[in-house]
């Protein structure tokens, strides 16, 4: 499988975890089942980890998350933080997904490193 999901007990997290090659279909089925989990959890909190991903995602295929996220009524008190390396080419379609989900109400930060991103979500 190209993603995974983990469930951090404290803080109440909700950490995906993506590798190799995510294809756009399979970037939706992973959104799918995280908003599923987070509605069952009742938890507001996400990691996304991109480190482990070889081919990272167009900003079109990244577009089409933020309009699943509209049209499942995604809550939009979320914070994700999104895990990407600063070197990686990725970096720039990530800088577009935080800009293009702050415009549209969801509250998305890029980090260099989990700890990080748990010290924001946790404030």
């Amino acid at each position: 499988m190209s993603w995974d999901i983990k469930l951090i007990t404290e803080p109440k997290i909700i950490k995906l975890i993506y590798s190799g090659t995510v294809t756009p279909d399979q970037l939706k089925e992973a959104l799918t089942s995280c908003v599923t989990l987070a509605k069952k959890e009742n938890i507001l909190r996400f990691i996304a980890d991109t480190i482990p991903l070889v081919d990272g995602h167009s900003v079109f295929d990244l577009y089409a998350v933020i309009q699943l996220y509209e049209t499942i009524g995604f809550d939009q008190r979320m914070k994700e933080a999104v895990i990407v390396q600063v070197d990686s080419p990725a970096l720039e379609v990530a800088s577009f997904y935080e800009t293009a989900c702050l415009n549209r109400g969801y509250n998305v930060k890029i980090f260099s490193n989990e700890s990080e991103a748990i010290t924001w979500l946790s404030n």
